[in-house]
């Protein structure tokens, strides 16, 4: 079952954020009730902390208030103890500090949402409900897949499942930058091929400029030392990497 946390330091606001959640749960896009329920709303912030620490093995969705009036611990704290203790959780901030988006993303807690109290919440609460059970199904429906997690400019991060990266390529004159080219994005991202052939065993640097997702290749000929992946992205295999790439195919 997928567990709620509910930390809001606002009696009205923690009511209605709980009643639209449970609404949710039992009226929803499908024909049964979501296999959810609420197992903690509170202001304190110290229960919520327990409430983690003492359930490590639970899959929880947590709506978390950023900024708690005469708290020592905020909401980001308590979403930095959820990534902590918990192998799988959702996170959704609720606030009326919009400023501090930015400052959610540089604590590399991977929200699924940012919800401004100031707007209707009803919509986009549901719609994190959806996707948080949705995940949910797929967690226990089979292995999590992996994922990036990148650097898109000085202290903003994102993250894209590996198996919808097709290559990274480095970029002329700038040796900060490279460019990722995946499924359904295209993006310049710090960092340099070195470090990212390093950070999943499904990376492959197939040249110098290059390093290619092995699991999205179509089709390899090593005649003419050349890849081809499943967007139609053709690259050269260089030399040296001939005998690397032999290897890796009778293993698999």
């Amino acid at each position: 079952m997928l567990k709620v946390l509910i930390l809001e330091d606002n009696n009205l606001q923690r009511k209605t954020i709980s009643q639209i959640v449970q609404n949710r749960i039992m009226i929803n896009n499908t024909d049964k009730s979501y296999d959810m329920e609420i197992t903690i709303s509170t202001d304190n912030p110290v229960d919520a902390i327990n409430y983690v620490e003492n359930h490590r093995e639970e899959m929880v969705l947590a709506f978390l208030d950023i900024d708690l009036k005469n708290k020592q611990i905020n909401g980001l704290d308590i979403a930095e103890h959820i990534r902590q203790y918990l192998r799988f959780a959702e996170i959704v901030f609720v606030t009326t500090h919009q400023e501090l988006m930015p400052l959610t993303l540089r604590k590399k807690v991977a929200p699924l949402d940012f919800i401004d109290k100031d707007n209707n919440m009803t919509d986009q609460i549901r719609e994190c409900v959806d996707i948080a059970y949705e995940h949910y199904q797929k967690e226990i429906s089979g292995p999590s897949k992996s994922t990036l997690t990148y650097e898109i400019m000085n202290g903003i991060y994102k993250q894209i499942l590996i198996e919808k990266i097709y290559s990274f390529e480095s970029i002329k004159g700038n040796n900060r930058h490279i460019k990722l080219i995946a499924e359904d994005a295209v993006a310049t991202i710090i960092g340099n091929l070195r470090d990212i052939e390093q950070k999943n065993e499904e990376f492959f640097r197939c040249n110098r400029n290059t390093v290619i997702n092995l699991i999205n290749i179509e089709q390899i000929d090593l005649n003419s030392k050349i890849i081809k992946l499943k967007n139609s992205s053709i690259y050269n295999i260089s030399t040296r990497k001939i005998k690397d790439i032999k290897k890796i195919l009778k293993s698999r």
